[in-house]
């Protein structure tokens, strides 16, 4: 096996001497198809009419890959390759600091440099691999800045299908802004996000102009709800109970971040003003909190040996440093849970298939709440009484919708709760049609389908782009 200290001065020199005729087979080799079974194959097809999708950081995309297969030929690539190709001009990696950085710098020279490096060696790569536009989620990583910003230098339009749209509570709003603000201008030609909250902050932030961002839901919704209409499907399948424990880790910011000093106020322009310091003092029972989850479900599960118990953490999540902390939880419990047969840790399962799959759902501060929601299943949030007394709940995504689900008080009732939810899964008419209102007040789902929306915005953003002289 060839080390990585090996490797990395052979690539450098490679990127130095701009190899290309080596540097793009590599990044080639790199690029899976998204089939529109849902499968990935190395091998890639031909366009047949298609117009063809590159999808930068494919794995922050979820299910909006497969959405898109259906009507695109969808070519994807994880952030290993676009960093590996400019990390070696830079010191640091926050791409703003270079952005942003004085004419005449060494920043500004950095940045210069990797942009031509860039620019050259994507335009050998669309002349091996043809790609209609290439698709990001985000506008903060630098491993995706230059590939964008160089795809349109090489007549290859940037269409953002901006995925991080849970814009629920103050602080998410003014963190956008900020974010939004410190990028200066949007590197590309189309926007889609998810809701009017987002599009209003974009356009606040003054980051794009309306011409250039557009709200068409979240692609992989459509499949959400489409299983929403055939649920009796589903319910006939004959099994044990099951109980699902979608993962969240202790220094998730709904606790708050250590940040000594740190007082900023807010800069929205629009709204009221709230000082947010609080967010900035890491709620100091958030381990208490998390250890105490995952003890009563490792004790339910040891319990009650024919109910099945799941934990849904996020796959990066498990190979990740904070992924001790759950080590820990499992054991402080004191239960060996690698003995149980009921017991099981999915990283890679379908979301919306657990969540069908599922007679109760526990979760926090994620989409899953509402998704779970319009499924209409029963849901318990662990926002335990000392944690909704304290300053960080402000940032509980949820906050103001208690009323639309069970909420645990501490591990006990934690308990008390999934037993009880197990025998009974009434959801009041009231609580499903506030649930309804709450999914599509955040996801803004067209009734005739995301996927469509987003297929005429492409497509239109790519023919578009050709007519330009």
């Amino acid at each position: 096996m060839i080390k990585t200290y090996l490797v990395i001065p052979f690539l450098k020199y490679l990127i130095r001497k701009e190899a290309f005729f080596i540097l793009v087979p590599l990044v080639r080799a790199a690029i899976k198809e998204r089939r529109n079974d849902g499968s990935d194959s190395i091998f890639h097809s031909k366009p047949d009419g298609k117009k063809t999708i590159l999808a930068l950081d494919s794995l922050r995309y979820r299910g909006d890959l497969d959405a898109l297969s259906q009507n695109f030929r969808v070519l994807h690539l994880t952030q290993r390759a676009p960093g590996w190709l400019i990390k070696g001009f830079y010191h640091e990696f926050d791409i703003v600091n270079y952005i942003n950085a004085p004419d005449g710098s060494d920043k500004k020279a950095q940045y210069i440099a990797a942009s031509n490096f860039m620019t050259k060696f994507l335009r050998v790569f669309y002349s091996k691999v043809s790609v209609d536009c290439v698709t990001t989620v985000n506008f903060r990583y630098t491993e995706d800045h230059h590939w964008v910003k160089s795809s349109e230098k090489n007549s290859i339009p940037h269409i953002m299908l901006y995925r991080e749209g849970m814009v629920v509570y103050y602080r998410t709003e003014y963190e956008l802004f900020r974010r939004a603000k410190r990028f200066g201008k949007f590197v590309g030609s189309h926007m889609i996000v998810h809701n009017e909250k987002c599009k209003s902050i974009f356009l606040d932030a003054k980051f794009v102009s309306k011409d250039k961002i557009s709200v068409a839901g979240a692609l992989r919704m459509d499949s959400l709800v489409s299983k929403v209409n055939n649920y009796h499907k589903y319910k006939k399948i004959k099994r044990n109970k099951k109980v699902t424990l979608f993962y969240f880790h202790p220094n998730t910011p709904m606790f708050g971040v250590d940040a000594k000093g740190v007082t900023p106020k807010a800069l929205l322009s629009h709204g009221p003003k709230k000082d947010l310091s609080y967010a900035f003092n890491a709620w100091s029972g958030r381990f208490d909190l998390f250890y105490d989850v995952h003890e009563a479900i490792a004790k339910l599960a040891y319990k009650y040996r024919d109910i099945d118990f799941i934990i849904k953490p996020k796959d990066i999540m498990v190979a990740s440093p904070q992924w001790k902390y759950y080590d820990k939880a499992i054991e402080k419990s004191g239960i060996n849970v690698s003995n149980l047969e009921n017991y099981f840790i999915e990283p890679y399962a379908n979301v919306h298939d657990l969540i069908f799959s599922s007679d109760v759902v526990c979760a926090m501060n994620s989409s899953v709440v509402i998704e779970s929601a319009l499924i209409g299943k029963p849901i318990i949030l662990p926002a335990f009484k000392e944690y909704r007394n304290s300053e960080n709940f402000e940032d509980f995504h949820w906050k103001k919708y208690l009323s639309l689900f069970d909420i645990a008080d501490d591990k006990y009732d934690l308990e008390r709760l999934i037993l009880h939810r197990l025998i009974d899964d009434d959801i009041p008419k009231e609580v499903e049609k506030g649930r309804k209102e709450l999914f599509y007040t955040y996801f803004d789902q067209p009734k005739e389908g995301a996927i469509d929306k987003y297929t005429s915005i492409i497509n239109d953003v790519v023919e578009s782009y050709k007519n330009i002289d």
